[in-house]
Formats: structure tokens, sequence, C-alpha cells
């Protein structure tokens, strides 16, 4: 774009500002507003287009927002990224309770599992060996 369409791209600008009764940058953080909401959302199937990570969503969708004005379906999305990080910091957090849960469990078994055998030779009872069950029961053929 040339200087001359640049002016009248301003000028033009500087027009619909004023109609709106704005600054000329609150108008074009709104246009600018606009054109991300534009590109992230899907109109096929109404479905936010950001593919990096929910880190990146949670860190970049409230600024976003907030230099845009705060559009509603803007804070939508910001607040669906702080949702989907607290479920990914929940997530996390349970699956490493679980795994210290079965480091315990396996350390106090020396990592074998299968540590019973009641009733494993309970042909040869009540009197061969093995016939003391839970509680110190005798096996009964």
């Amino acid at each position: 774009a040339t200087t001359r369409e640049m002016g009248e791209v301003d000028r033009e600008m500087a027009e619909l500002a004023a109609r709106a009764e704005i600054t000329p940058e609150a108008f074009r953080a709104q246009v600018a507003g606009g054109k991300i909401i534009h590109h992230l959302m899907d109109t096929d199937s109404n479905v936010c287009g950001m593919n990096a990570s929910i880190y990146d969503a949670a860190f970049v969708m409230p600024q976003i927002s907030r230099s845009a004005g705060n559009p509603r379906s803007l804070v939508n999305i910001t607040i669906r990224s702080y949702m989907f990080l607290l479920g990914n910091f929940f997530f996390q957090t349970f699956i490493l309770y679980m795994i210290a849960q079965e480091e315990q469990v396996m350390d106090k078994f020396a990592g074998e599992m299968n540590l019973c055998n009641f009733g494993a030779e309970i042909q040869k009872c009540p009197d061969g060996p093995n016939c003391i069950g839970p509680s110190g029961t005798n096996y009964q053929n």
C-alpha cells in the first residue's frame, strides 16, 4: 500500500471512530479484536481454532481480550481457557498422586503385587503346609 492509500485508510478510520464516539486507538483495537475473533472462530463448527497449548491460551487470551475492549466472545474464550487450565492442573495433580500412591504400595511389597497364596494347597489341608488362612483360620478341604 502506498503512503497515499494509508492516509486514506487512517482518515476513514478516524471518521468511523468519531461516529462511534471513541478514540481512533480504541477503534483500531476493536477492529483488531474483530479480526482475531473471525480468525479464531471456525464458522462451520463454532470451535476455537487455537492449536497451541493450554498454557499459551491461558496466558495470551486475557491480553488479547483486554486489548480488544473485552468483547463478550473473547471473554468467553478467556474463561474457557482458564477452565481448561484448572482442569489440566487437577488432572496432572491426580496423576501424580496416583503415581505416588502406587510407589508407596509397591515399595512395601518389594515390587511383587501377588503375595497371597491362601488356598493354593487346599487339597493337602487341614494337615498340610500353608493351611492357615486370614486371621489364623484353618483351611478345611
